[in-house]
């Protein structure tokens, strides 16, 4: 099926989805997730890069001069996939099967070892 128009990004905010608290108690950093391409032809087998973007995550309540680093935990729903240079890098590349929509999963933990996480969507469009 083919959509009308394309969506060149798609950005997701996850607020206060907290999954654990450090030592101090502190709050969930905020995830911000955006996707590009928001989706890849069926049939893709692994040759379209997607950008998986988390650097506009950030702890704004605890550090909100942004002074102190955030981990970074990236996964992808798709066995198969690729995801470079790391896993753990704010900005990373992935290459799914394009044979169905595959999720990818940020979780964002902050120096005080308080997470949050953010889910999106990498869409599958007719060639």
């Amino acid at each position: 099926m083919a959509l009308a128009g394309s969506i060149a990004a798609l950005t997701l905010f996850a607020f206060g989805l907290g999954t654990g608290c450090g030592s101090k108690a502190g709050h969930p950093p905020i995830v911000r997730v955006t996707v590009t391409p928001g989706y890849v032809p069926l049939g893709d087998a692994y040759h379209t890069d997607v950008v998986l973007d988390g650097s506009g995550s950030r702890d704004q309540i605890d550090d909100p001069s942004g002074a102190l680093p955030l981990g970074f935990a990236w996964t992808v729903e798709d066995d198969h996939a690729t995801i470079a240079p790391s896993p753990s890098a704010q900005v990373v590349t992935v290459r799914i099967a394009g044979t169905h929509p595959v999720t990818a999963h940020l979780t964002v933990t902050d120096a005080q070892g308080d997470s949050a996480s953010a889910s999106a969507q990498i869409g599958v469009t007719a060639p």
